[in-house]
């Protein structure tokens, strides 16, 4: 890319991978960032550095050298972590620039310019949706940190990452009293003690309230309401419990971040999912399999 920036009038520009393969080299791209931070969130790297903790010491110039404005001081762990996503950062700004640079320079009118305009919004993106990444990773990374016992056993998963908690924006929930609502990508968790509720957020209906303060939220054995402390709380979570559900839905993360695309502002009403009923009574242990309609199914169990 940098020899064809010198030469732009050259003929052969489309043959350049980031440009006629812009959306196979995205892929790869987000394919690295969600098993990196997948190793993230469940402390991967420390762990390894820890069990070969000789090796790694011996290895802490190396690491060093491929890394950039970062403390000496750190850890053996945060150094191998840093070591494998700060180049691909920085190979992706260096994909921005360099595309902005061209774009600049071939003209409007050049065969390549569409190309050219395209991977500079995917890469531009990618920056985008890595930081986020990185971010949720880190705060479900430091949420271990203030869980203990069984909890943090049934939750601690590579693949779960943290969208909000309501120690960070407070949410009192009724009539199940939780004392922590946590909201992952792919579960709303009610924590009382011990117990942990877990609900999958693809059988999860948000309904929203009338004062400013609350909305509902239906679930196929449960109702529940959510109370902020003022209105801004409120719209933060049903904001989020929102995207996350279509999110869920969709069955990949929304692209570059949170909420990205033309989705309608509330999730189908209606959806197909199988679930099998937890609470005592003659439904209990029966499995539905099929169509939901605001928590409530649609066919024979």
């Amino acid at each position: 890319l940098q020899e064809r920036l010198r030469h732009p009038d050259c003929t052969g520009l489309e043959s350049l991978l980031l440009l006629r393969g812009a959306d196979r080299v995205l892929q790869a791209h987000i394919e690295y960032i969600e098993s990196y931070t997948s190793c993230m969130v469940v402390q991967a790297f420390q762990k390894a550095a820890k069990r070969r903790s000789e090796y790694w010491r011996g290895q802490r110039k190396a690491l060093r050298q491929l890394l950039s404005g970062v403390s000496s001081e750190g850890s053996v762990g945060a150094s191998l972590g840093q070591a494998l996503h700060q180049p691909l950062a920085h190979h992706v700004q260096q994909y921005v620039i360099l595309l902005l640079s061209l774009g600049d320079t071939i003209g409007e009118r050049h065969p390549t310019r569409e190309l050219v305009v395209n991977a500079v919004t995917l890469f531009g993106n990618l920056q985008s949706f890595m930081q986020q990444a990185l971010d949720q990773a880190a705060a479900t990374q430091a949420l271990w940190h203030t869980l203990r016992g069984r909890p943090r056993d049934v939750l601690c998963t590579p693949d779960h990452r943290l969208l909000q908690d309501s120690q960070d924006v407070p949410v009192t929930v009724a009539p199940l009293r939780a004392e922590r609502v946590l909201l992952f990508d792919d579960a709303l968790v009610l924590l009382q003690g011990h117990n942990v509720h877990t609900f999958d957020l693809k059988l999860v209906w948000v309904d929203p309230g009338q004062d400013g303060c609350t909305f509902h939220l239906l679930t196929p054995e449960e109702e529940f309401s959510f109370c902020a402390k003022d209105s801004q709380g409120q719209a933060v979570w049903q904001w989020k419990v929102t995207q996350a559900i279509h999110q869920a839905l969709r069955g990949k993360k929304d692209f570059p971040v949170l909420g990205a695309g033309l989705e309608p502002s509330q999730p189908p009403a209606c959806r197909c999912a199988e679930y099998t009923f937890q609470a005592e009574g003659r439904l209990c242990q029966a499995t539905y399999e099929g169509e939901w309609c605001r928590g409530r199914p649609h066919g024979e169990l």
